[in-house]
């Protein structure tokens, strides 16, 4: 961990909470070398900053296949990897100070435990990006203004704001675009102290709901890889969401058949990347096999900038599966049908979606720009709470 600064208040950077995620990396880069330098800055806010650049490097590291090309979806995909959600480092935290969590931890997440009990945070900014669909925003709350700020910083960049978020933000939305962090007991359960691991961890707390009952602030700046200009289009067409699924239908039966060969391969003494990659494998097959769930809003209209971002959403997290396929089948002919399946997915996007890549500039400056303006915000509250109570 890398600390900078004076401030009686604290704050927590994370970067890589998921090793494909690696925007953060780079902003937490670029904000090292401003704090050291300018003197200015680093006083302009009464804050101690404390980073970690990475929080899953040695995850990080098997994505560095991508790291030369990046932009370039279908060699994202052949050299994609990111590891089971129950060995992810950002849902692996305690919910309970002796729970079974707390009593068998991951490396990473004694890492982020240990940071936080050193800087005791009151605002905390683990880095998380997307691949597609827009700009959005998680946080413990809205100050006065801060909804309203996060949402200019999202135009001015010239990027979407991606109002429907993800489908477990679904019942936490604040408005169009900006949501709050959903409770993880409520979604994944608490295990049991008697937890019998049988091989597979249980999913674990998240350090936004780990850190509130210390009260910190969190926040999470969901920005994109890619784009696409027809995200901003409002018009509405004649398709829903159960269209939008029998579109993608065709691609999701290759993507079974594929995983199905790639689950049945003996991958013998291969090691642990091989168990989390089939690991993380049998969780997309079972996804994406199953029939496609009762969605309440499956009859619904779409506008044509929410059917490119279902199209979009649906297709990129099929090329994941096929990724994953190709890092376990190694150099065989599965490999081969994956990648066909990649250079025609990707076309598709660029093509018919108009998908393009964001500037890692623009998406870096987006996440420094919402950090500080929450940071800002967080001082404006505390001040107001604090002259109220004088």
């Amino acid at each position: 961990m890398v600390s900078v600064g004076k401030g009686p208040l604290s704050a927590l950077f994370v970067g890589a909470p998921h090793p494909n995620e690696v925007i953060g990396c780079a902003a937490i880069e670029y904000l090292i070398a401003r704090l050291c330098q300018d003197a200015a800055f680093r006083e302009a806010l009464p804050f101690r900053w404390h980073f970690i650049k990475a929080i899953e490097p040695d995850a990080l590291r098997l994505n560095e296949g991508w790291f030369s090309s990046p932009g370039n979806s279908q060699c994202y995909y052949e050299h994609y990897y990111r590891p089971p959600l129950n060995q992810q480092a950002e849902y692996a935290f305690p919910f309970a100070d002796s729970d079974w969590l707390s009593r068998h931890p991951l490396p990473e997440n004694i890492a982020w435990q240990n940071a936080i009990r050193q800087a005791r945070p009151d605002f905390l900014y683990s880095l998380h990006n997307s691949e597609a669909g827009g700009v959005y925003y998680v946080a413990s709350g809205y100050p006065v203004g801060l909804a309203g700020t996060l949402k200019a910083i999202c135009h001015q960049s010239g990027l979407p704001l991606n109002t429907t978020g993800e489908t477990e933000l679904r019942d936490s939305l604040y408005e169009p675009g900006l949501f709050h962090f959903p409770d993880m007991k409520a979604l994944v359960g608490m295990p049991a102290d008697d937890y019998q691991e049988n091989g597979s961890r249980p999913v674990g707390n998240s350090s936004a709901c780990y850190t509130a009952a210390s009260g910190t602030f969190s926040l999470f700046t969901e920005v994109p890889y890619w784009n696409s200009p027809l995200l901003d289009n409002r018009q509405l067409t004649p398709f829903s969401i159960r269209d939008v699924e029998a579109e993608l239908a065709p691609l999701n039966a290759q993507v079974v058949v594929l995983a199905e060969k790639a689950l049945a391969l003996n991958t013998g003494d291969a090691g642990h990347i091989a168990v989390n990659l089939r690991q993380t494998l049998q969780m997309h097959y079972e996804q994406f096999a199953a029939p496609a769930a009762d969605d309440r809003d499956a009859d619904k209209k779409l506008s044509r900038g929410d059917k490119t971002r279902l199209s979009i959403k649906g297709r990129l997290e099929r090329l994941s599966t096929l990724g994953l396929i190709c890092r376990l089948a190694g150099d065989s002919k599965l490999t081969t049908e994956c990648r066909q399946i990649l250079a025609e997915q990707s076309a598709y996007l660029a093509n018919t979606e108009k998908m393009t890549a964001v500037p890692v500039k623009k998406t870096c400056q987006l996440q420094i720009h919402a950090g500080l303006a929450t940071m800002i915000a967080l001082i404006k509250s505390r001040y107001v709470y604090r002259k109220r109570t004088e």
